[in-house]
């Protein structure tokens, strides 16, 4: 196989940056920068933001909420004998 020689014009290496090796990382926008180009997926992402807040999942994570979830896997949840003796084992009787 034959090897292919860079093309050099008047002493300057006519070949791509990128065939030297890869560039440097660029650090990321400033978010001032980058909002005006991501509007679509602000909007998008905005009701999530929101409703993921602390002040909302606080608000929505009581007792009554998790006993729900509970309800809803109690059929999958079982521990064989080696799980339980785990659970012994980091919380013994005092």
């Amino acid at each position: 196989m034959k090897a292919i020689a860079p093309v050099v014009a008047n002493g300057v290496d006519a070949a791509p940056a990128a065939a030297a090796g890869p560039a440097a990382p660029q650090p990321p926008p400033a978010a001032i920068k980058a909002a005006p180009l991501a509007r679509g997926k602000a909007m998008i992402e905005t009701r999530l933001v929101v409703a993921l807040s602390p002040e909302v999942l606080t608000a929505a994570s009581d007792d009554a909420a998790w006993q729900k979830v509970a309800a809803l896997h109690a059929d999958e949840a079982r521990l064989d004998g080696a799980s339980r003796a785990l659970m012994a084992s980091k919380n013994p009787p005092r």
